[in-house]
């Protein structure tokens, strides 16, 4: 049936690899987890307040202090670049709005994407990113 598909799939190309993954080992050392974490701000450009929301769906404090925003995606299909792209974008938002939260703080961000297209993509857009093009949306 679809439901055994479903579970089976879930069974074997998500749990299996979320549980080897840099993810899972992270939260077993982590002082604390945070599971869909709201991340809201205010973000001023060229005197236009901006507000981003969004939810972050684990939030990891590290005992170094570190701390790792991770967004998980279930892929039943290859990821296109451009979906690559806006989720790399999406992380990337989240870690801006925790930097501008706690200045002070080291925030890696990072995508894991398990199923049929499992992959790991840290740092891969720097936060201040989100600055620049929320400063070319205000130009527009």
């Amino acid at each position: 049936s679809d439901r055994e598909q479903l579970f089976g799939f879930f069974e074997t190309e998500v749990l299996t690899t979320f549980l080897d993954s840099t993810l899972w080992s992270r939260i077993q050392q982590a002082d604390s987890v945070t599971v869909e974490q709201p991340i809201d701000g205010v973000v001023t450009v060229n005197d236009v307040d901006i507000e981003l929301h969004g939810t972050a769906d684990f939030v990891i404090e590290m005992p170094s202090g570190e701390q790792h925003v991770t967004d998980v995606k279930i892929t039943l299909s290859e990821q296109t670049a451009e979906t690559r792209r806006r989720y790399e974008l999406q992380v990337a938002a989240y870690a801006y709005l925790f930097e501008q939260q706690d200045r002070s703080a080291t925030v890696h961000q990072s995508i894991e994407a398990f199923g049929v297209d499992r992959a790991t993509v840290k740092d891969s857009v720097s936060p201040s990113t989100i600055e620049e093009r929320l400063q070319d949306l205000v130009r527009r």
